[in-house]
This record gives structure tokens, C-alpha cells and sequence, in this order.
């Protein structure tokens, strides 16, 4: 198995985040994202796959986030977006997308500052996510 980081993705975006409490926080950050993706075998040229396609991929998957209020996101529907739960969402989101039987996404790093990231990657418990719903 082959293994490559693809960094990094930068977006900006908005989210309100909402405390059990009933309190509600909104607020920006400038996210950067390291996509990881994990191969079985190389190409007839030596590549797990075109970097460039990948990118390109990734990027337009991302796009659709920047520069928009992510509660509103249909991806985030019924969804908290904490930095956990965009760290999921982004990891579901590229996995539809780019997954094959010899292509994988393997893991997701979203940095929300300069000292804090969350990594996100199913392999750990080797069972789908648990979808919470709690909204604001």
C-alpha cells in the first residue's frame, strides 16, 4: 500500500456553532486542509494517479465551502459544525467522490489555527461514522 499527502487546501468560511446550553457562537476561520490518499498499486507510470486530476478534484470539492456560511450548507444539514464534524463531513464528502477499488481517501487533517487540528479517518474503527443531529 502507497500512501501520499496532498496539501494543502485553504478555504475560508463562516459557522455557527451552537452549545447545549442554548447559547450560539458565529464566527470565521481560514481552514487548511491535508488530504491523505492511500493506493494499492502504482499506474503504468509509476503514479498512484495524476496529481493534477486529484488536485483539480479535490479543490472543486472544496470550493463549494469557501467563502460561504456553512450552516446553510446542505452538507451540513441537521449537523453542529464544529471542527470535528467539518473534518467528517469533508473526509465523507472526498471519499463519494474519489473512492475506487484501487483509490482511497485514508484520512483528512483540517487545521482551524495555528495550534489546532483535527485529524478524521475511518480506518481506526473500520465501521461508518455515527451521524449526530443537533442544529441550532
Amino acid at each position: 500500500m502507497i500512501e501520499i499527502i496532498l496539501a494543502e487546501f485553504c478555504f475560508s468560511a463562516s459557522h455557527q456553532l451552537c452549545f447545549k446550553d442554548g447559547s450560539s457562537n458565529i464566527h470565521g476561520h481560514s481552514w487548511h486542509l491535508k488530504v491523505f490518499v492511500q493506493a494499492q498499486n502504482l499506474d503504468d507510470m509509476g503514479m498512484i494517479m495524476n496529481y493534477q486530476i486529484l488536485r483539480t478534484t479535490i479543490q472543486e470539492q472544496i470550493d463549494q465551502f469557501d467563502r460561504a456560511f456553512l450552516n446553510d450548507s446542505p452538507a451540513f444539514a441537521g449537523k453542529n459544525p464544529t471542527d470535528e464534524v467539518i473534518a467528517m463531513v469533508l473526509f465523507q464528502i472526498l471519499s463519494k467522490k474519489i473512492n475506487t477499488h484501487e483509490l482511497k481517501i485514508s484520512g483528512v487533517e483540517l487545521w482551524c489555527s495555528e495550534r489546532r487540528h483535527i485529524k478524521y479517518s475511518q480506518e481506526v474503527w473500520k465501521k461508518d461514522s455515527q451521524e449526530h443531529s443537533f442544529a441550532c
